[in-house]
């Protein structure tokens, strides 16, 4: 038999287990969200290639998936490594009109003669 320490605590943490919401619920409803998120995202990469801050020939789901891997990457290094520093000092935050730079660089328009007006 269990001391009855033990068997308070299995008892609390059965109740804990029962106040959780149903697991495959609660991942339906993350992965709705998730969908809706990327949705919403690539609305937004392709508003910036109709504007043009985005060549016109860009595939909006390749530039979208290097964004997010981009700025994934900047926010658990900073995270991990630096969690205290400010957003806009921080040692992997800082990074990001650079990094957003080379972005534009490699999807954003090329040099080149300006197109004639109509």
């Amino acid at each position: 038999m269990l001391p009855s320490q033990h068997r308070a605590a299995i008892a609390r943490a059965e109740k804990r287990r029962q106040r959780e919401p149903d697991n495959q619920t609660a991942t339906a409803e993350v992965d709705a969200r998730r969908v809706d998120y990327k949705a919403a995202a690539r609305r937004v990469f392709s508003l910036l290639r109709d504007r043009g801050v985005l060549r016109a020939d860009v595939n909006v789901d390749e530039a979208l998936r290097l964004w997010t891997v981009i700025t994934s990457g900047v926010l658990s290094q900073q995270l991990s490594n630096a969690p205290g520093e400010p957003f806009e000092t921080g040692t992997f935050t800082s990074t990001l009109p650079q990094l957003t730079a080379m972005f534009l660089s490699h999807f954003g328009p090329r040099p080149g003669p300006e197109p004639p007006l109509d």
